[in-house]
C-alpha cells in the first residue's frame, strides 16, 4: 500500500468533512477541534492545506443518514458519483463523522 506522503502529489483536491450532531454542540469547539486536527495531519503528511474544501455540517445526524439525504455529505457523494469530483482526498476526524449507519451503508 502506498504511503500517504507519496500520494500527496496525485490529489486534485482535498475535502475535509466536519460534522456535529445536535444544535446543543454548536456552542462547543467541535468544528475547531476537527479542523485543527485535519490541518495538522495534512501538514504532517506534507500536503498543502491552503486550498481545502471544508464541508461543514452543523447539527446533522449521521445516525439516520440525514447528512447524506439533505446535507453537504450527500452533495459531495453525488459529485463523486457523477465524476465532477475525482482524484480527491477525503478527510474526516473518524469514520463516525462520515456515518453511523454501519460499514455497508457507509460504503454504498
Amino acid at each position: 500500500m502506498p504511503d500517504i506522503y507519496q500520494l500527496a502529489a496525485v490529489y486534485s483536491a482535498i475535502y475535509v468533512y466536519l460534522r456535529f450532531s445536535s444544535d446543543g454542540q454548536a456552542d462547543g469547539d467541535s468544528f475547531l477541534r476537527q479542523r485543527e486536527a485535519a490541518e495538522q495531519r495534512l501538514k504532517a503528511a506534507g500536503i498543502d492545506t491552503t486550498n481545502i474544501h471544508w464541508l461543514e455540517e452543523p447539527g446533522y445526524s449521521a445516525f439516520y443518514g440525514e447528512h447524506i439525504r439533505t446535507g453537504k455529505m450527500g452533495d459531495f457523494l453525488k459529485q463523486v458519483a457523477s465524476g465532477k469530483v475525482k482524484d480527491a482526498l477525503f478527510v474526516c476526524e473518524s469514520v463516525s463523522r462520515a456515518s453511523r449507519q454501519g460499514a455497508f451503508a457507509t460504503m454504498v
